[in-house]
């Protein structure tokens, strides 16, 4: 792999590095790649935000019925978001620092 000069601190550094290991500087192409990653999460994390209020108002609305299958069907809803929605924060963690 070819070297290339940092910009910032000019060390020599490997043309694939995603920073330079030296001064911590972005390299070319990064900044495109995180942001589509974070809005791609974005969406992910509202899509898992909104099964989690669909779970909630179906257990709501089969209690205040007394339809237990309903509440039984919104805690599992509400559960499957719930697990969506703390997998998708990890990911923005884990990929945004």
């Amino acid at each position: 792999m070819p070297l290339i000069e940092c910009p910032d601190c000019h060390k020599k550094i490997s043309e694939a590095a995603p920073t330079c290991p030296h001064c911590g500087r972005p390299m070319k192409g990064v900044h495109t790649t995180i942001e589509k990653t974070a809005k791609q999460l974005k969406v992910l994390l509202l899509a898992c935000g909104a099964i989690l209020a669909l779970g909630l108002l179906m257990a709501f609305v089969g209690f205040s019925a007394s339809s237990y299958g309903l509440v039984t069907t919104g805690v599992v809803v509400l559960i499957l978001g719930l697990i969506g929605y703390c997998g998708t924060k990890i990911a923005i963690w884990w990929y945004h620092g």
